[in-house]
C-alpha cells in the first residue's frame, strides 16, 4: 500500500498515484466531515477512489481536508498551494503544487478513437497524422487535464481547447491555447506512460 511518485520535471509539483483496491479503510486518516462523507458512498469503486485520494494526500503530509468549489474543483481551505485529482477504474492520482495545475489519469489501453470527432479539431488530427500508438487517448488525456486547469464551466474540449504543437523527449510535451479572449490562454501539458497507465499534467505557460 505504497504510493508511487511520478516525475514530470516540474520542481513545484508532487504527483502520487496508486491502486485504490489496496487501501485499508482503517489506515486512512480522515477529517470528521470526511468520515461522514465516506459513509454516504454505497458504490464500492467510488468509495475506494474517495479513500485513495485522501490516503495520497496524507502521504504528502498535508493536514487539511479536501474541499470543492461550486464547479467541483478540489482545493485545500486556506492554503495557497493547488491540488488536482483524477481516477480511472481502480487507480487514483493526486497532485500538489505551488502553481495552478490540472491532471488526468487513464488506462493506457482505453479506446477514445470512436469519439474522436467529439473532442478533436481537424488541425489536431493533422498534427498527429504520422503518430503511432494510442494517440487519440494522448489528446483526450491532455484535454481533460487542461479542462481541470482552467475550471471554466462548459468549456468545450473540441471548440474551446486547441493543441498546436507536440514534442517527444523523456516526456511528451504539448502546447496549446484556449480559443477566444481571456487571461492565461496558453498552456503546456506533460504526459508520461507508466505501468499501463497514461498521466497528464497541465499548467499555464509562463509569459516571457
Amino acid at each position: 500500500m505504497t504510493p508511487i511518485s511520478i516525475d514530470f520535471e516540474i520542481t513545484a509539483l508532487n504527483f502520487l498515484y496508486m491502486n485504490s483496491m489496496l487501501i485499508d479503510e482503517k489506515a486512512v486518516g480522515l477529517f470528521k466531515e470526511e468520515i461522514e462523507q465516506s459513509k454516504s458512498y454505497t458504490h464500492r469503486q467510488r468509495k475506494e477512489a474517495f479513500l485513495g485520494i485522501r490516503f495520497l494526500r496524507n502521504s504528502l503530509g498535508i493536514n487539511k481536508p479536501i474541499t470543492y468549489n461550486l464547479n467541483g474543483k478540489p482545493f485545500l481551505e486556506g492554503d495557497k498551494n493547488y491540488i488536482s485529482i483524477s481516477h480511472s477504474q481502480h487507480f487514483v492520482a493526486f497532485a500538489f503544487s505551488e502553481i495552478p495545475i490540472g491532471i488526468d489519469l487513464e488506462k493506457a489501453d482505453r479506446d477514445t478513437s470512436r469519439i474522436i470527432n467529439k473532442f478533436l479539431s481537424e488541425d489536431e488530427k493533422n498534427l498527429y497524422h504520422q503518430a503511432k500508438g494510442n494517440w487519440p487517448l494522448e489528446l483526450w488525456c491532455a484535454k481533460e487535464a487542461v479542462y481541470k486547469l482552467y475550471d471554466i464551466p462548459g468549456l468545450s474540449l473540441k471548440d474551446g481547447i486547441q493543441i498546436h504543437s507536440r514534442e517527444q523527449n523523456q516526456l511528451t510535451l504539448l502546447e496549446g491555447c484556449l480559443k477566444g479572449a481571456g487571461p492565461n490562454k496558453t498552456f503546456l501539458v506533460k504526459l508520461k506512460e507508466a505501468h499501463g497507465l497514461l498521466f497528464a499534467v497541465a499548467h499555464f505557460k509562463a509569459e516571457p
